[in-house]
């Protein structure tokens, strides 16, 4: 099994690190994989860095079964050898799941919502069915307010899927909740996450990570920067504070976001909308907060800046005179633009060039209204 594992580890990064979608397909399991593994992100990570193969770590089959049909390929990496002076290979692993389908002999990389159904079945974690949600709740985690807040996630992702104009897919949303006394690298993961078909985080109700979700499984290659932009502003703005994103309400939004806004460093939207280029902003980002001593992360910035784009898009009369046309019309941006086509699909749906709308949202925030 681990000189079959290690073919397919360099057999993904070979096919990542090549801008030849053709290759992509075999190397992946389900289209999801795909894209969860954001493969530009990847190829730009694997030219600037050199990764080693550690190990590979089997997962216990699933339960009634004893062959193995998952596994964790674990990585470290440095950056690329073009320095004079390499550096040491991180300590910490990274990994990619791969998969073996039912009487197949190849492995390929997977979901990792894959992942979290394994560990959570074969660690027994309390399951509790729902209509549209099949939480699973790690065993540690106190039983009393299980059915309370399973039944609060239910009502809040009915709600976002109502605001997307859709219905949920056919089979109940895996929603994985880990216990946040416990340590995230003992579960594998760094912190919370959502996939076109799961979710995963320290809270039973996470209307974020629902928000996320839901939009992913209707786009699954939207750009970061709009999906972290509409699931803020969904959850901050038009859930009405439930599960606030901001320590700030939704009616000081716009004269907080003026304010924290101010000295940004720039950007342009349009850039952003590659993964890419948002992580290496993200990076600026971070590194202006460290040099300034600003009171607060980089996390909370970036969603501010993302979701007070979108709240100017689904409420300025500069994109639509009304509401309904106004939500209309973004939705179907969101659902549709991807970050090879963001800018076409924006001006043809809204009748604006994306950086106009730009323009016109910062000439709002100057003026507190973003």
């Amino acid at each position: 099994m681990k000189t079959e594992l290690e073919k397919a580890f360099t057999d993904l990064c070979a096919a990542a690190g090549k801008n030849d979608a053709r290759l992509l397909p075999d190397i992946f399991d389900a289209p999801e994989a795909m894209d969860e593994m954001e493969v530009p992100s990847l190829r730009h990570f694997l030219s600037q860095n050199e990764v080693v193969l550690h190990k590979v770590e089997a997962m216990d089959p699933a339960p009634g079964t004893e062959e193995a049909d998952l596994a964790r390929a674990c990585y470290s990496y440095r950056p690329n050898k073009l320095k004079k002076e390499a550096e040491p290979f991180s300590s910490e692993y990274t990994w990619f799941l791969f998969r073996k389908a039912p009487g197949s002999a190849t492995w390929k990389a997977a979901d990792k919502g894959l992942y979290l159904k394994r560990l959570s079945e074969t660690r027994e974690w309390r399951r509790m069915e729902g209509e549209k949600i099949r939480h699973y709740f790690d065993y540690s985690i106190k039983k009393s307010m299980d059915s309370i807040n399973a039944g609060c996630a239910q009502q809040e992702y009915a709600g976002v899927l109502d605001f997307l104009g859709e219905k949920g897919g056919s089979f109940p949303l895996d929603y994985f909740v880990y216990d946040d006394a416990k340590s995230l690298p003992e579960l594998g993961l760094e912190a919370c996450a959502s996939g076109a078909r799961w979710v995963f985080s320290g809270h039973p109700c996470d209307l974020f990570q629902l928000s996320c979700h839901s939009l992913k499984s209707v786009n699954g290659r939207i750009p970061r920067f709009f999906l972290f932009g509409f699931a803020a502003y969904y959850t901050h703005i038009v859930a009405g504070g439930r599960y606030p994103i901001f320590n700030f309400s939704r009616e000081e939004f716009s004269q907080k976001a003026a304010e924290m806004l101010r000295d940004m460093p720039p950007t342009s939207v349009g850039l952003v909308a590659s993964n890419v280029e948002f992580d290496r902003w993200a990076q600026v980002v971070s590194y202006f907060l460290h040099l300034s001593r600003k009171p607060f992360s980089a996390q909370t910035l970036l969603l501010l800046y993302a979701s007070s784009f979108i709240k100017f898009l689904f409420e300025s009369e500069d994109i639509a005179p009304t509401a309904i046309e106004r939500k209309e019309i973004i939705l179907k941006v969101l659902k549709k633009g991807n970050a090879d086509n963001f800018e076409n699909v924006f001006k043809e749906t809204v009748g604006l060039k994306l950086r106009k709308a730009e323009k016109l949202w910062l000439k709002a925030l100057a003026k507190g209204r973003g």
